[in-house]
C-alpha cells in the first residue's frame, strides 16, 4: 500500500503531465499551432510553399520549403482566414524554412498588430531572431535584430507573401540578410 505522501506526489505528477500535453487556443490567427496528438489526426489547415535566399557574408543559403499550419479550430484552417484576421490586434507568424541549404533553421518572425493584407515594417517585429546550425554540427550561430536591422513583410489576401530582412546581427559571425517568398494552399 502506498503512503498518502507517495499517492499525492504521483497524482501531482500525472496532473502536471496532463496539463503539459494540452494545447491552449487563444483564437488568435497565427501560423504556429500545436494541436494535441488526438487533434492532429483530425486537424486541417493551411500549407505554405516557399523559396528562400539568405546571405551571411559570402555564404549564400537558398532553397525551397514547405510549412504546414495545422489547426483543429475551423476558423483557422484556411489561407484567407490567416491573412484576414478577425481582430486588428492579431499576430502573423512568418512561414520560414526549418532547413535551408546545409543548415537547420530556428526562427522567430512575428508581425504584431497584424490587421490583414498589406505591408508591415520593422516596427511591427518586436522579436526577430534566427539561429542557424550547420547539419552535422552542434554549434548554433544566433542572429538577432538591432537598430540597423530592416524588415519588410507583404501579405496578400490569399495568404501568400514576401518577407525581406537585412542586417540581423550575428556578432563575430557577421550579419544575415535575406528574402522568403511563399504561396498558401
Amino acid at each position: 500500500m502506498l503512503s498518502t505522501r507517495v499517492r499525492r506526489a504521483l497524482a501531482a505528477g500525472i496532473i502536471a503531465v496532463g496539463v503539459a500535453s494540452c494545447s491552449i487556443d487563444t483564437k488568435r490567427p497565427t501560423l504556429d499551432t500545436t494541436p494535441t496528438t488526438a487533434a492532429r489526426a483530425k486537424a486541417s489547415g493551411a500549407t505554405f510553399h516557399g523559396d528562400a535566399r539568405w546571405r551571411k557574408g559570402a555564404l549564400e543559403l537558398a532553397g525551397s520549403y514547405t510549412v504546414k499550419s495545422p489547426s483543429n479550430v475551423r476558423t483557422r484552417t484556411s489561407c484567407a482566414v490567416l491573412a484576414n484576421p478577425p481582430s486588428s490586434r492579431a499576430n502573423f507568424v512568418v512561414p520560414l524554412p526549418r532547413t535551408l541549404g546545409a543548415f537547420r533553421v530556428s526562427a522567430v518572425a512575428t508581425a504584431s498588430r497584424f490587421h490583414g493584407p498589406g505591408e508591415y515594417g520593422t516596427a511591427e517585429f518586436a522579436d526577430l531572431r534566427v539561429t542557424l546550425t550547420q547539419i552535422g554540427s552542434s554549434t548554433p550561430v544566433r542572429f538577432t535584430a538591432n537598430k540597423q536591422t530592416t524588415v519588410h513583410l507583404t501579405v496578400a489576401g490569399d495568404g501568400s507573401g514576401t518577407f525581406d530582412f537585412a542586417k540581423l546581427d550575428g556578432g563575430s559571425s557577421g550579419s544575415l540578410s535575406g528574402t522568403a517568398r511563399w504561396t498558401c494552399v
